[in-house]
């Protein structure tokens, strides 16, 4: 991975960044032998939790950066090329990574706050995002809206597998007349059901 060299930090985001690294950096040889098992326990779910939160910033970064046209800037032909080659990820992971950052800046704010806040892993915050995504196009925004609080609810005791389970029926959930309506005028040979998606 490149090590940046440039001057001092000044945004108040890069300095944090720079502190959090030097303090993770002091613990590098700490031993853990004497955690007792709750500690353990609790630790390991906090660092789930920090993790998740560290993502959201990052992902966060990564969207401004697409939005300042780094990639050109940097000789790379798009933002998410110079993501992977400048950490070493894959292309495929920086696109997928990228698109869900972008997601997150142009909307899906309550998936946003709940990964910054680490109630969301970076899996459950693509399958809510995804779901979303897959509603008609024409869904009222607040229904959209209600979608997102739904599957955000369950996030607390569904992993992303069991999300994605759950958003094959999210339409009928969160508005089973109209979805029965649409079921109706809009049913294709073999029961499917065609609209266009938001995506």
């Amino acid at each position: 991975m490149a090590t940046s060299t440039h001057t001092p930090p000044r945004h108040v985001i890069s300095r944090a960044v720079v502190a959090m690294r030097e303090q993770v950096a002091d613990l590098a040889d700490v031993s853990v032998w004497s955690m007792d098992p709750d500690e353990t326990a609790a630790t390991v779910t906090s660092l789930a939790r920090l993790k998740a939160s560290i993502t959201e910033l990052e992902l966060r970064v990564a969207a401004h950066a697409d939005d300042a046209h780094l990639g050109e800037t940097t000789g790379a032909t798009s933002t998410a090329i110079w993501w992977a080659n400048a950490t070493n990820q894959t292309r495929r992971e920086a696109f997928r990574q990228l698109h869900l950052a972008t997601a997150l800046a142009t909307g899906h704010e309550p998936v946003r706050v709940a990964l910054a806040a680490g109630d969301l892993v970076v899996e459950q915050a693509q399958a809510i995002v995804h779901a979303v995504e897959q509603l008609p196009a024409d869904l009222d925004q607040a229904l959209v809206e209600q979608a997102e609080r739904f599957l955000i609810d369950k996030a607390a005791q569904h992993d992303a597998t069991a999300l994605r389970i759950l958003d094959r029926r999210l339409f009928e959930v969160i508005a089973p007349e109209e979805a029965d309506a649409r079921e109706a005028t809009l049913k294709l040979p073999g029961g499917k059901v065609a609209f266009t998606s938001r995506q």
